[in-house]
C-alpha cells in the first residue's frame, strides 16, 4: 500500500468518526421550513446513517454528547452549560457587563488601597510625631530633675 493511500485510509476513518459524532439543533418557533416547533428547541443525532430525534429533558433542555454542553432554551436564544460543572457560558452582552463590573470592582479596590496606604503614612507620621514630643518631654523633666536635685 502506498503511503498517500495509507494517509487517505486514516482521513476517510477520521472523517467518519467526526460525522458518527455530529448533532443539531435549531430553537425558534419556526423551522427551516416554516413549520412550528414544539418544543421549541430540536436536536438531532446522527445514529449510524440516519438522523435521531434527541428527546428534551425535563425543563426543555438538550445535552450535547459531542461539545459536553447541556442547551437550555431561553425565550428564542440558548443558554449553553458546561454539563460536566454547571457552569453557565454567557451571551457576549452578560460577558461584556461582567467585564464593566470586574472593572469597576478592581478600581474601587485600587482606590481603597491608596486611601488605606494614605491613612497608613498619617498614622505612622502622627506615631513619629508623638515620639518626639514624649522624648522632649522625657529631656525636660529630667532637666528639671537635676535642677531640682543642685538647689
Amino acid at each position: 500500500m502506498y503511503e498517500w493511500q495509507t494517509r487517505r485510509k486514516a482521513a476517510v476513518g477520521e472523517f467518519r468518526h467526526a460525522v458518527s459524532s455530529l448533532e443539531l439543533f435549531q430553537i425558534g418557533s419556526r423551522g427551516v421550513y416554516g413549520e412550528y416547533l414544539d418544543p421549541k428547541l430540536q436536536g438531532y443525532r446522527l445514529e449510524g446513517d440516519r438522523y435521531e430525534s434527541i428527546l428534551p429533558g425535563r425543563d426543555g433542555f438538550m445535552e450535547s454528547r459531542t461539545t459536553g454542553l447541556t442547551l437550555l432554551p431561553e425565550g428564542e436564544r440558548l443558554r449553553l452549560v458546561v454539563t460536566a460543572t454547571g457552569e453557565l457560558l454567557l451571551w457576549s452582552e452578560e460577558e461584556a457587563q461582567a467585564r464593566r463590573e470586574a472593572e469597576a470592582r478592581a478600581a474601587e479596590e485600587i482606590q481603597a488601597r491608596r486611601e488605606e496606604a494614605q491613612a497608613h503614612r498619617k498614622a505612622e507620621a502622627r506615631v513619629e510625631e508623638l515620639e518626639r514630643r514624649n522624648r522632649a518631654l522625657e529631656e525636660e523633666l529630667e532637666r528639671l530633675r537635676q535642677g531640682s536635685s543642685s538647689d
